[in-house]
């Protein structure tokens, strides 16, 4: 065990002085939770990510460093090197190659204090370079396939919300898509599957009262998480990061009313559609029946961004996934669900 954990630090170390950001990106809490250096390697992590443009994930891992005892000095530090190297890429995009040189080894030498900064900073550029143009071909597929539009389909003149508020729902129960849990039930029982996934679980009473007889993976915010580790040690919890390319592996994802909660959705659903699963369940409130045919927001729900209509939520789906089924589970409580898949 002691020599996984040298590994591991030695390995993220390298890779933070080479640049190699996407492998540091790839780094999950849940394998730095028990290391004796996580708080150096949740600052690592938050480095590979915030090179590579997933600035919500980089702020769990900063959140979590500091959770862990990191320093103000050590993370203004990693922060101010992952400006340096920023402003080296884009001298790299500019083509100024020796200004690029320059703002590398100032990262590095502020980063990593005592690193032969003169080799590192060509291994760096080089390494630079070469993901600026996979990330370069990425940028254009992703507008290749956005079809989606700045209003995320939802009506002209609707006025959503800009900035998240954190709902706190760990006291709730199954007071709400009570419906949504049941029919993920009947599909697991149906088709005998064995694996479920609950995408913003909240407090996981749901989960684990209708779910507990498969295996689950409940994801969920940092501080959420470690409550729910404390609650069912017996279950698997993972950090949301919907940065990550290939995170979930199961038979059922449950998604059940985050995706009003976000400032851009198509952050939820581009990593939803890289996920690996048979069927997923999304569900979010009817804004119609909840608010009426003449409501343009924003929502009464203070951390709700946006709330769609039927045809809206059903047109905005069918752009990332194939809807199997669109349905109103409550109309008491306005709730809209859809079942899709990716084929």
């Amino acid at each position: 065990m002691a020599t996984d954990t040298a590994s591991l630090l030695k390995q993220a170390n390298t890779q933070w002085q080479t640049g190699d950001w996407p492998s540091l990106a790839k780094l999950q809490s849940d394998s730095l939770l028990h290391h004796p250096d996580r708080a150096h390697l949740a600052l690592l992590a938050a480095a590979g990510r915030l090179q590579m443009g997933k600035d919500e994930g980089a702020k769990l891992f900063i959140r979590l460093a500091q959770e862990w005892g990191a320093s103000k000095q050590h993370i203004g530090q990693m922060l101010i090197a992952g400006v340096y190297n920023s402003i080296g890429r884009a001298a790299v995009i500019g083509n100024q190659q020796h200004r690029a040189l320059q703002h590398f080894e100032n990262a590095i030498l502020i980063g990593k204090p005592g690193s032969d900064a003169k080799l590192l900073t060509q291994v760096r550029a080089g390494e630079q370079l070469r993901q600026l143009k996979v990330l370069e071909k990425k940028q254009l597929a992703r507008e290749k396939n956005n079809t989606s539009g700045n209003n995320y389909c939802i009506k002209p003149g609707y006025k959503s919300r800009a900035e998240y508020v954190h709902y706190d729902d760990l006291g709730e129960e199954d007071e709400w898509q009570l419906e949504v849990y049941l029919r993920a039930y009947g599909l697991m029982k149906k088709n005998e599957w064995k694996t479920v996934a609950d995408i913003g679980c909240g407090s996981a009473y749901k989960l684990i009262k209708y779910l507990g007889d498969f295996e689950t993976i409940g994801y969920e915010l940092p501080v959420n998480v470690e409550k729910l580790k404390e609650f069912y040690p017996e279950r698997e919890w993972r950090i949301s990061d919907f940065t990550e390319e290939e995170d979930v592996k199961c038979d059922l994802i449950i998604c059940s009313d985050v995706i009003e909660h976000l400032v851009d959705p198509d952050v939820l659903m581009t990593y939803l559609t890289r996920q690996n699963f048979k069927l997923l369940i999304l569900s979010t409130p009817e804004r119609d029946i909840c608010r009426g045919v003449n409501d343009f927001g924003p929502p009464k729900n203070p951390a709700h961004q946006r709330e769609w209509n039927f045809d809206e939520f059903g047109q905005y789906v069918s752009h990332f996934l194939k809807i199997h089924e669109h349905v109103i589970t409550n109309l008491k409580q306005g709730t809209q669900m859809v079942i899709c898949c990716k084929d």
